[in-house]
């Protein structure tokens, strides 16, 4: 937790600042029961109309400030979650887009924390320190009195402890159903039109409407027991006011107690009972986001291991002058498999490649030929060994901000959103002149001059959606533009027809003359050789590494020269 204190300086500073005022809103807060016992033992017995108008000055003016220090605290707790969101979330973005895909968790966990900080729970937690400071004016008042309050103190307490006791595992499971259901209806267009051309679009519909009708049905039975708690905290509230105002009357009676100070113990009583309340309705955030900010702690941990030790701040983006040179890549036994599954997708891979080699990977389908590819870029991780770039992993290297530029061309890439600039330069400032080679070089110029706002169309689903050839033109083309020091190209044995192939082609030419070090991943011969260096893998394991024409003769394949 001291690692999220530091990476959020602000914090400690303003919750002792909230402490503070809560304390001495909290002693104001007596000053209407202390106005009522005057104004009924001394005003009205006295009938003095001049210390009434005093009496009432001093209560007016200590309650501004009391208003004064609330409203000061809010905002605050408020700042603070802003401050911490300002802090946090270039964190929590670089691990959504570096994680495994649905990873959103420490999204929540801010989202979780932040809401905690500046919601009013949290000021009923600081008001709670400070209770016990009304039971002892209470027990001042007179001991019976005391008793009273303690007793529906700890009633009240018991209430909220079994309703968190009950209800916990409850909210677990609408919680998770929740993200399923949202996820769920965020993926629901994507799928729609594959189930469509089947007739088996009502079939989707039903799927996700059962998952939120598990939500829903959840989500009900727990709002109606959080219901009856909290009218049971009301009833109970009635109920021990009621006592207490009883056994005051009953003092009063005995002539232990004056008038005055049964109807101020009873404002005290109420005033003990509010953050109580506050804390029943509230609580619940207050509990999630304690392991929550455990969580984003843990992770700013990790990120600063991988920083060398440096405190964490957001990386800044790499490429252009400063540049790191082309990188030499070095996989020492590596294995990477599906959780919990028997066979790995890649087995015990050793190989080094040199800055600037251009090889191609080759093998069947399934061969592992993509992971492989998705390995050496760092998008994932090995299950065992490790992947070193110029002696340093990817992660340590994106961590402290020298990663070299990489690239990957697919031949189903994923759909963006954004305009057709911001695609292609990767979401940086554009150089139209660079922008336009680049789309001419990958043969999509054409196209964008015809759209009506040329690169500054705005892609996105539900708007204008490129076919996959346009895709594969703008991956062809960010290529281009960014000129990444390690590109992968991926199965261009999809590319069938002779005019998109040529630029394919030229493409990876001039990626290679400008000094990049080039992957093709490729089942077929004809891609294969375009490189002088052929790695072989079957079942993610590599049988063959070496020149062209040596790995073709091992296995049986035409001899002919790399073009």
């Amino acid at each position: 937790m001291r690692l999220l204190v530091d990476a959020v300086p602000v914090l400690r500073r303003a919750l002792g600042a909230v402490a503070l005022f809560s304390g001495l809103a909290s002693l104001l807060a007596l000053v209407p029961a202390l106005f009522s016992i005057q104004v009924y033992d001394r005003v009205l017995a006295s009938r003095s109309g001049d210390t009434l108008a005093l009496l009432l000055a001093v209560t007016l003016f200590a309650l501004g400030i009391w208003v004064a220090l609330d409203a000061a605290r809010q905002r605050l707790l408020q700042h603070l979650a802003a401050e911490l969101d300002l802090r946090l979330s270039p964190l929590v973005l670089r691990h959504a887009a570096t994680a495994s895909a649905g990873s959103s968790g420490p999204a929540r966990d801010l989202q979780l924390l932040r809401q905690a900080l500046g919601g009013p729970p949290l000021v009923a937690l600081f008001d709670a320190p400070w209770l016990p400071l009304v039971l002892a004016a209470l027990a001042l008042l007179h001991p019976v009195l005391g008793a009273v309050a303690v007793v529906g103190v700890l009633l009240v307490l018991a209430l909220i402890a079994t309703q968190d006791a009950l209800q916990r595992r409850a909210v677990a499971e609408a919680t998770a159903l929740a993200i399923d259901q949202a996820q769920a209806l965020e993926a629901l267009p994507r799928q729609a039109e594959g189930w469509r051309v089947h007739n088996a679009l009502p079939a989707l519909l039903q799927r996700a409407q059962r998952l939120r009708d598990r939500w829903m049905q959840r989500t009900t039975a727990l709002q109606a027991g959080t219901a009856g708690f909290a009218a049971l905290l009301r009833g109970l509230k009635q109920v021990l006011q009621a006592l207490l105002l009883a056994a005051g009357a009953w003092l009063v009676i005995g002539g232990d107690l004056t008038p005055g100070v049964m109807i101020g113990a009873t404002m005290l009583f109420g005033r003990l009972l509010g953050p109580l309340e506050a804390l029943q309705h509230g609580w619940r955030p207050l509990r999630e986001a304690w392991p929550a900010a455990q969580r984003l702690a843990a992770l700013l941990q990790q990120q600063q291991a991988l920083a060398g030790g440096q405190a964490w701040s957001a990386p800044a983006a790499t490429g252009g002058a400063g540049a790191p040179a082309v990188p030499r890549l070095r996989v020492s036994d590596a294995s990477l498999g599906w959780p919990g599954a028997a066979k790995p997708l890649l087995k015990g891979l050793n190989l080094e490649i040199a800055p600037g080699e251009r090889i191609a990977v080759i093998g069947p389908a399934a061969a592992g030929k993509t992971t492989l590819g998705r390995l050496l870029l760092g998008l994932v991780d090995p299950g065992l060994g490790q992947v070193l770039v110029d002696g340093r992993g990817w992660r340590q290297r994106e961590a402290q901000g020298d990663a070299p530029r990489r690239g990957w061309w697919h031949a189903d890439p994923a759909p963006a959103e954004g305009t057709i600039a911001e695609l292609i330069a990767c979401g940086s400032t554009a150089d139209t002149r660079a922008l336009g080679d680049a789309a001419t070089a990958a043969g999509v110029a054409a196209w964008i001059e015809r759209l009506p706002a040329g690169f500054d169309t705005r892609l996105a689903r539900g708007a204008f959606e490129p076919s996959a050839h346009q895709w594969r033109g703008l991956s062809l083309a960010r290529l281009l533009y960014t000129q990444p020091q390690l590109v992968v190209i991926d199965e261009p044995g999809a590319v069938t027809d002779g005019d998109s192939a040529r630029v394919l082609r030229q493409a990876i030419e001039t990626l290679g003359a400008a000094g990049a070090t080039v992957l093709i991943l490729t089942g077929r011969q004809s891609w294969a050789r375009l490189a002088p260096r052929w790695l072989v893998l079957r079942d993610g394991q590599l049988l063959a590494d070496g020149p062209a024409t040596d790995v073709a003769r091992q296995l049986g394949m035409p001899t002919e020269a790399p073009t």
